[in-house]
């Protein structure tokens, strides 16, 4: 299959310079790192965080909740937003739909972090619907570009020192940062984001590494 045609690829590989196996989840690298010990057996996540580092040297501890913390740092950088937004909502639905409102906020901005823009340009799509169709009375049927401009805002500060892997990813491609290695082989790849499939793709063309993808056809 696709996998034994990697592994094939960098046994040969191994007098051509540093190799780098790119799976999809921990387990898989760990049974590559098995059968290829002379590879470097890495998650896409797993790399661009020992890049990142190395280009700030220092480590970064990671937030395990992402959307978690969002919601948090959206409910203290947006409030602004959010309370122009509730202001002609009822008093007793504010609570659930000012929820409801940070829950797409975080969820724009994830979306941004997962695709290869450099900027949020598109609000979460069910936010849009949610506004139209269900939001409770007093809540504007198009919301216009606030959670664009909130997910800009968050962004804004994260990158700055980023503590999850999604924006971790995300600082490794917009800085098109360098792996050290020459060959750069990648399974799966049907399973990678925006950012990650444009962060290995600039390997090759920015940085001039060889670059093999293998997976299923979309």
């Amino acid at each position: 299959g696709k996998t034994t045609v990697l592994q094939h690829l960098a046994a040969k590989l191994q007098n051509n310079g540093y190799i780098t196996y790119v799976v999809f989840n921990r387990a898989a690298a760990e049974e590559a790192q098995g059968k290829l010990p002379q590879v470097d057996c890495r998650t896409c996540a797993s790399l661009a965080k020992t890049t990142v580092e190395k280009s700030i040297g220092e480590r970064i501890p990671i937030e395990n909740d992402a959307k978690g913390a969002y919601v948090k740092l959206a409910d203290d950088v947006c409030a602004d937003d959010i309370s122009r937004l509730l202001d002609n909502v009822r008093q007793e639905s504010r609570r659930r739909t000012r929820k409801t409102i940070l829950h797409y906020i975080a969820k724009t901005l994830l979306e941004f972090l997962h695709s290869d823009g450099e900027k949020p340009t598109t609000t979460y799509y069910p936010a849009i619907v949610w506004h139209r169709e269900d939001a409770p009375e007093g809540v504007p049927r198009d919301p216009g570009d606030i959670y664009i401009r909130c997910a800009s805002a968050l962004w804004d500060l994260i990158k700055q020192g980023p503590r999850t892997f999604e924006a971790i990813q995300k600082v490794a491609q917009l800085c098109k940062l360098k792996l050290h290695n020459n060959n750069l082989l990648v399974d799966e790849a049907q399973d990678l984001d925006g950012a990650q499939l444009a962060w290995l793709v600039d390997q090759s063309i920015v940085h001039g590494k060889r670059l093999w993808l293998v997976g299923d056809a979309a």
